[in-house]
């Protein structure tokens, strides 16, 4: 296995308070038959800086810059077409990798043959705690095509990701408009093939306040649209947003997916469901015919857990049982915090 070449990508943008540790933790890896590519997204702390003096060091790493800033996904998504290898790993900059994580990775997605493997990831905060991902977020892993679930919800963190390069060519372009790199990669790797996980925390995974995405505690909480609107109206507008992005999502997933069409026929046709369940969300004010369709869209593509499930109808039905208890919930963990007090 040690003659299969792997492309580990990373994106970096002003990450120089943890790049080094990063560098260190792939640079220690127990599979040593990689290429580190990174691309500095118009960095302007120093990030390049270090990344240049460690790329001098070690003819393993392959440095890019961006001259303007693309955002996350276009990086990666710009990584992701440099890549040549058989399989490629994406990368964040500010976790530590565990030393056998490509190895294990690369095992896995072998021993599979998948389109994408991922993986659980241990938190780390700034509170020195350390605890699953997915048990601190009610994930249960998925693998086959699991199609339906992960077109209403993401279980998969794009830095534990290992993919085989054959997906690029079906995801690229990503609909960063839409979702995040990570939840496109899975649905894609979902329709064109299957996806496999390992149970395992192969990953540090750094949590902070400055980070784009992840696993952030109370400030989750406050960082949902609830949280962050200080009215109901302003909360609905938001919601409307909201629910008109997943629509035209779909209808992009139709398109895209009719282009090339999968061997599962009957993914086109759950997909045109989906979309007319949403446009009665957008366009329908009877509370009944909502909550008919609300009800009929968890059974048909139900979230994990059924708190979850209950959540969504909410918000599509009564989304004033969803904006008041964040509030309250805000209230509460920003007097908690007052007292050095966290959950």
């Amino acid at each position: 296995m040690s003659d299969i070449k792997i492309d580990i990508l990373l994106a970096t943008y002003n990450g120089s308070k943890y790049i080094v540790e990063l560098i260190e933790s792939i640079l220690s890896q127990s599979y040593a038959n990689y290429k580190l590519i990174i691309c500095d997204d118009a960095s302007t702390d120093g990030t390049y800086d270090l990344l240049t003096r460690y790329a001098i060091q070690d003819d393993r790493i392959e440095l890019h810059k961006n001259n303007v800033n693309l955002g996350v996904v276009r990086n990666f998504e710009k990584l992701m077409k440099l890549s040549d290898a058989k399989y490629f790993m994406l990368c964040d900059q500010d976790d530590v990798w565990h030393k056998d994580k490509v190895l294990k990775s690369l095992e896995q997605i072998v021993a599979t043959n998948s389109l994408l493997v991922y993986t659980d990831l241990k938190i780390i905060t700034s509170r020195e705690e350390s605890i699953s991902y997915w048990k601190r977020e009610g994930i249960k892993p998925l693998s086959g095509s699991p199609f339906k679930t992960l077109l209403v919800q993401n279980v998969i963190t794009g830095c534990t990701i290992i993919a085989d390069k054959r997906i690029i060519n079906f995801a690229i372009p990503i609909p960063s408009k839409f979702c995040l790199h990570d939840q496109w990669l899975g649905i894609v790797a979902s329709v064109y093939g299957s996806i496999s996980y390992l149970e395992e925390t192969l990953i540090d995974y750094r949590q902070h306040e400055g980070n784009v995405i992840g696993s952030k505690g109370y400030y989750k909480v406050i960082n949902t649209e609830a949280g962050k609107q200080t009215s109901y109206s302003e909360y609905l507008l938001d919601r409307k947003t909201f629910i008109d992005n997943q629509y035209n999502f779909y209808k992009y997933c139709i398109d895209r997916f009719s282009e090339n069409p999968p061997k599962n026929k009957s993914i086109i046709k759950q997909l045109q469901q989906l979309l007319e369940l949403f446009e009665t969300f957008r366009t329908k004010s009877n509370i009944f015919v909502r909550l008919k369709n609300g009800l009929k869209l968890k059974r048909l593509f139900p979230s994990q857990g059924a708190t979850r499930n209950v959540y969504w109808v909410c918000y599509f039905v009564f989304p004033i049982f969803v904006f008041v208890p964040i509030k309250i919930s805000k209230f509460i963990i920003y007097s908690l915090k007052k007292l050095n007090i966290y959950i």
